[in-house]
């Protein structure tokens, strides 16, 4: 599965519903096995086990590209060369808000305790034929031409023996993995190799030899693995998407306006970010998102008095009773001003009186609020000379907090 292919929840025209979603669900079941010994499919096996409330066309492609990378790789394995040097070694990486759903961010690490690694099992068996073959010719290379003649159709004849041998002993480890090339067989043997990488044995009873204590411990570990990962997904799949409300009770108000959302970076300076998305979209003077927190946190200072009894209430930093209460609101102002601390109704009752503009904030969870009525200007009466700051609010917008967007007209979106 590509690193940068991304998989929705919901999906458009061009990616239609599955008509038999219930074939998704079986073969995400089965593919659940083999990560108990393939922990290279872990990770897009998860990714996949995500949608299974809306099953869509590009999300049963996304499983069979992992279905055909099985059967690619059956019968191949790692090598590890052997060595003295037992250094630890860890990689890590992470993305931003990469997931279109819930904008989450996906880390990934390893771990290795060896310093080298090589190829898979069978492209090293040819690779070594290969260089036997070399090897032959170069010593059939000698002696008369008669003598290079029997030499070389000799090398021929044992190079060949040997690549069938190879390709039988590879037909062979396929087969003891449940695959059989035969024609009108290809879906029940791809289903029988998901199954038997995993270790689960999908020979007839009649055929097999009784299986060993630790075979039988393996097989019921990796049922009851499989097991909770569907009792997880079942439970995911009946969790309310809160954000998918919220998002729709926010449309419903907004598009009766005309108005839509237009997306701001969430990266804590959010709302300052909005109201400079408004300033240039009516036309006013333009400040930056930072110009914006040092204004905010310069009015908050000068008048204290106004702010100091609804920061106490909020609670916004852990006080020491010792300390004076104007002390930690400073500090407050402080890192309003210089670090990227989210914007609250303070900062909003702030930013109303340092540009003089009345400001609107639509909420899908919450009544909408209206900030700075003393300078909003009525509909007719020259509205356009100070028109209002729209702003949206959003409780589950992500995972690690809220967020505000701007509000445009759908003309300028």
């Amino acid at each position: 599965m590509d690193v940068n292919h991304k998989l929705f929840a919901h999906g458009s025209d061009s990616d239609p519903l599955l008509t038999n979603p219930e074939y998704y669900r079986r073969l995400v079941g089965k593919l659940i096995y083999p990560t108990v010994t393939r922990p290279d499919i872990s990770f897009v096996v998860r990714v996949v086990s995500r949608f299974m409330h809306a099953l869509r066309t590009s999300h049963l492609q996304a499983v069979e590209c992992i279905l055909r990378y099985l059967m690619t790789i059956a019968g191949q394995g790692l090598v590890y060369k052997s060595s003295t040097s037992l250094s630890l070694v860890a990689y890590s990486d992470a993305d931003y808000a990469s997931s279109f759903d819930d904008r989450r961010c996906t880390t990934g690490f390893v771990h290795t305790l060896v310093d080298t690694l090589l190829p898979g099992v069978a492209r090293s068996k040819i690779t070594g034929l290969q260089n036997k073959e070399i090897a032959l010719k170069k010593a059939a290379a000698k002696g008369s031409k008669a003598e290079q003649k029997a030499k070389k159709k000799k090398v021929e004849d044992d190079i060949s023996s040997l690549m069938s041998d190879l390709k039988s002993s590879h037909s062979e480890e396929l087969a003891s993995l449940g695959y059989r090339n035969e024609n009108g067989t290809g879906k029940s043997n791809l289903d029988n190799l998901v199954m038997a990488i995993a270790g689960v044995s999908v020979t007839n009873h009649s055929d097999s030899t009784k299986a060993s204590k630790g075979a039988k411990r393996r097989e019921r570990r990796a049922h009851q693995e499989a097991e909770r990962e569907l009792k997880i997904q079942d439970e995911q799949s009946k969790i309310i998407n809160h954000r998918m409300i919220e998002n729709e009770k926010l449309d419903q108000k907004l598009a009766p306006l005309g108005l839509t959302i237009n997306e701001i970076k969430p990266d804590g300076h959010c709302l300052y970010r909005a109201v400079a998305d408004q300033l240039s979209l009516n036309k006013d003077k333009v400040f930056s998102y930072l110009e914006l927190r040092k204004m905010v946190a310069s009015y908050m200072r000068e008048h204290a008095t106004n702010f100091l009894p609804f920061f106490l209430e909020d609670g916004k930093i852990e006080m020491d009773p010792k300390d004076l209460p104007l002390e930690y609101f400073h500090k407050y102002c402080d890192l309003v001003e210089s670090t990227a601390a989210w914007g609250s109704q303070l900062e909003l009752g702030a930013l109303t009186h340092c540009l003089k503009k009345h400001i609107t904030v639509f909420s899908g969870s919450f009544p909408d609020v209206e900030m700075g009525n003393e300078y909003k200007i009525e509909s007719g009466n020259n509205s356009s000379l100070n028109p209002s700051i729209m702003l949206s609010y959003h409780r589950h917008a992500y995972g690690l907090g809220e967020h505000y967007n701007s509000v445009v007209p759908r003309l300028f979106n």
